[in-house]
């Protein structure tokens, strides 16, 4: 069933145009080919956009190793790693006291449930999928530590107790959680049962600190809004749970933080039919285990401040609904038991209707383009269409598949996939790029009026005009772009300079790559360029010190060592030229590569 599924993203899935390609094909830790890069991982806090999840990058990083960058494969491996979460999750559940059929039974609405879609769809939430069965393997050790007192099973727990929060800080409840556990299996209390849950203590928590320092930031509160806003962000949960519908990549928040305005109201309304469902049911041990792990697992992500990008989010329920399963496995077991027909039915439903919306919400996963037109139409935020029309226009990491924009257009038109297939005709690919262009610039224009004071949605659709070769326009939101924000980034000045090099003005161009170097020194791309202003102006050194430049700033960057190759090639420098070729051949910052880099920089110092 999970694998029917998961099927279209395993076969033709793509890399997501948000985080994954910090997490992934960007991550330097990732595209380092030196396996002695793997202690660097381990050692470095900031392992991938402000976070130490040196488990997830290692993952990543001999996957990229053995296989280079597949997304196909990373999907499946993903699938895989689902699948294991949820044998795992039947083991744990049997020591929970269910028996086989409920197990079973909660197992399967975990593994086909709508809101784990994103953990397992998305490259970059595999940390989510790690740290789950990691957690759960260290639950299951100590459950048999419990039963049988052997050393081993307790040392399997505290590493595995390791290895999650090497995966991702969430782990850091899983001292909390072993201490419900000795109140579901009732543990006598004794000093023993306070001291062995120290280690645990000391292995996660400082794990899990690191990150929190890295991101440590003063919380915006006020009296009148961030009580509301923690209401909002603890029911969220819930609900998306109990009625997942429209999820989202991203959510807002309430466009108004007041107590009547309906989704506060629905908030409170939630939490107070949990509490209510947790006293009365206090006595039912596995309720009362589902209810505080639920809380446990995730309390620490109910948001007061208003400036969190991702303040709720589907993935971070991964974990902490798998308790809430075991209780429905339950019941619907014992309605089954009863021989209820309405009960069979009903649960036959679920996991049917369960499982086609998660298909659906799958197929929102193929591809950057898909994902954010799925997120546009729930949560219609600048954000939103702004991403949307980036997967429209940028790289190749990024492009729609050519049946999912058919789709998307024909959507649109209100007519099938077909049609439209005839009506693009012979000019097909011509007439696909060009609708892709408009829409790509109508998400952005669209943006722009919902915030037309927002300074980097000027440069993002400046960037779009330049890459459909509007460069007038271009420029347009470029001035507009520097006259909202004095302060632009090194990438801003560096694509300013492509814009005025394609109007062929190099003097202008020079001027914003140099400034662009100035802001920052180590950013290559404005060398690499210049380089090829300097051979337009016939001033091959001058060209060739901006390349090894490029190539020094960045070892592993093709276009820099190609440029430097051109240059080379011209000059007839054949030694240099030899050791660039070796350079090129193992670009990815092998060793052979950085010894080949450093031999030419000393062999050819007098160049710069």
């Amino acid at each position: 069933v999970v694998t029917a599924i998961y099927f279209p993203v395993m076969n033709g899935g793509q890399f997501i145009n948000f985080d994954d390609n910090t997490h992934v094909f960007l991550n330097s830790f990732v595209c380092n080919n030196n396996l002695k890069a793997v202690w660097d991982i381990f050692l470095t806090a900031d392992t991938a956009n402000k976070t130490y999840v040196p488990m997830t990058v290692t993952t990543f990083f001999y996957e990229k190793l053995l296989f280079g960058f597949q997304p196909s494969l990373s999907h499946f491996i993903n699938v895989v790693l689902h699948l294991l979460v949820s044998f795992l999750a039947f083991s744990f559940a049997r020591y929970a006291g269910l028996n086989a059929r409920s197990a079973f039974l909660a197992v399967l609405l975990f593994a086909v449930h709508p809101i784990h879609v994103e953990a397992v769809a998305w490259i970059t939430a595999r940390k989510d999928l790690l740290f789950s069965a990691f957690y759960l393997m260290s639950m299951i050790s100590y459950c048999q530590y419990q039963d049988n007192g052997k050393v081993r099973h307790y040392v399997f727990a505290l590493v595995a107790a390791g290895l999650s929060v090497l995966s991702k800080p969430m782990a850091l409840s899983l001292p909390l959680t072993l201490c419900l556990l000795d109140m579901l299996r009732s543990r006598r209390f004794t000093w023993l049962l306070v001291f062995d849950k120290i280690p645990f203590f000391l292995v996660v928590e400082p794990v899990a600190f690191v990150t929190y320092i890295m991101n440590a930031r003063g919380v915006h509160f006020s009296w009148s809004t961030s009580p509301l806003i923690w209401v909002w962000s603890a029911s969220f949960y819930l609900e998306k749970f109990c009625w997942p519908q429209h999820l989202s990549l991203i959510y807002g928040y309430p466009s108004r933080l007041v107590f009547w305005y309906p989704d506060i109201c629905r908030g409170l309304i939630t939490l107070f039919l949990f509490l209510l469902l947790f006293i009365k049911n206090f006595h039912w041990k596995l309720f009362r285990f589902a209810a505080l792990f639920y809380i446990a697992t995730v309390f620490f992500l109910w948001r007061m401040d208003v400036y969190d990008l991702t303040a709720v989010a589907d993935r971070f329920m991964y974990l902490p609904s798998l308790c809430f399963c075991f209780v429905i496995g339950v019941m619907i077991d014992r309605a089954l038991v009863l021989s209820n027909r309405i009960a069979i039915f009903v649960s036959l439903a679920l996991v049917v209707l369960c499982s086609v919306l998660s298909f659906q919400r799958v197929y929102d996963w193929k591809d950057s383009f898909s994902i954010w037109n799925a997120t546009a139409r729930v949560n219609a935020s600048t954000f939103a269409f702004d991403m949307k029309g980036q997967s429209l226009y940028a790289d190749d990491y990024f492009l729609p598949s050519r049946s999912s924009f058919i789709e998307f257009v024909a959507r649109i038109q209100e007519t099938s996939s077909v049609k439209m297939r005839k009506v693009f005709g012979s000019s097909f690919d011509f007439k696909i790029e060009a609708a892709r262009k408009v829409a790509a610039l109508r998400s952005f224009q669209f943006a722009l009026a919902q915030e037309p004071f927002n300074a980097e949605l000027y440069e993002d659709a400046g960037l779009a005009y330049a890459s459909f070769k509007q460069f007038v326009k271009a420029l347009k939101c470029f001035d507009k772009r520097l006259e909202m924000s004095k302060v632009p980034s090194v990438s801003f000045y560096y694509n300013w300079g492509v814009i005025y090099q394609e109007l062929h003005q190099d003097n202008v161009a020079m001027e914003k790559y140099n400034m662009a170097i100035r802001i920052d020194p180590n950013y290559n791309l404005p060398y690499i360029n210049r380089a090829q202003l300097w051979l337009n102006k016939r001033q091959p050194m001058r060209a060739l010190a901006d390349a090894l430049t490029a190539v020094e700033k960045d070892p592993t960057f093709p276009k820099a060592i190609e440029m430097a190759l051109i240059i080379a090639r011209g000059l007839e420098y054949k030694d240099l030229e030899c050791n660039l070729l070796k350079a090129r051949n193992s670009f990815q910052a092998s060793t052979n590569s950085v010894n080949a880099i450093n031999y030419f920089f000393r062999r050819y110092s007098f160049v710069k």
